[in-house]
């Protein structure tokens, strides 16, 4: 699984990827960069946050929710979603 992220600071520009740090509810610290690879997460629904701190130590969050493996969110759970709550996403046949 790949995570992309940037941040831009009015005062400092773009911030560099010593700035970006990647966080997991489920497996903590996850590293730090505009890009990172991770290998293997556990199973399950996580909360990933990638967390962007200026020079001064001024910092902005951004999360997404990522679910591994085999389980998944109703499509009534996702953002913006056009479904009506209790609303089954098919699941699909192995």
């Amino acid at each position: 699984m790949q995570f992309v992220g940037a941040a831009y600071d009015p005062e400092d520009g773009m911030l560099p990827g010593t700035s970006l740090t990647w966080n997991s509810d489920r497996e903590g610290l996850m590293g730090h960069g505009q890009h990172l690879k991770m290998r293997a997460m556990s199973r399950g629904a996580h909360v990933v946050t990638l967390t962007a701190t200026d020079k001064k130590g001024n910092s902005a969050s951004a999360r997404v929710n990522v679910v591994i493996g085999r389980d998944r969110l109703p499509s009534s759970m996702l953002p913006n979603s056009p479904f009506p709550p209790g609303h089954r996403s098919p699941q699909p046949r192995h």
